[in-house]
């Protein structure tokens, strides 16, 4: 197993905590919208670029934060 696998194992296999303890920690914005196409995880990077807080885009649509996203598209889609 190469080190790259060996940490994308390490990285789904730890619990739920641990992940989002790992994407809080990223200097990369993250946010993950679920089917209906609400927020429901953006990291401090990912709100900080989009100028807001964490708060105040969680559990919301994601157009009604960043009307230009494509993440909904994508979503319904499928694809990128």
């Amino acid at each position: 197993m190469s080190a790259a696998d060996e940490r994308n194992h390490i990285i789904l296999n730890s619990e739920p905590l641990e992940i989002l303890s790992i994407l809080e920690g990223l200097r990369v914005g993250v946010i993950v919208i679920d089917k209906a196409e609400t927020v429901r995880f953006c990291n401090r990077a990912a709100a900080e670029f989009i100028g807001t807080s964490t708060g105040d885009i969680l559990n919301r649509k994601i157009f009604e934060t960043i009307p230009e996203s494509e993440l909904g598209r994508v979503i319904r889609e499928g694809r990128s």
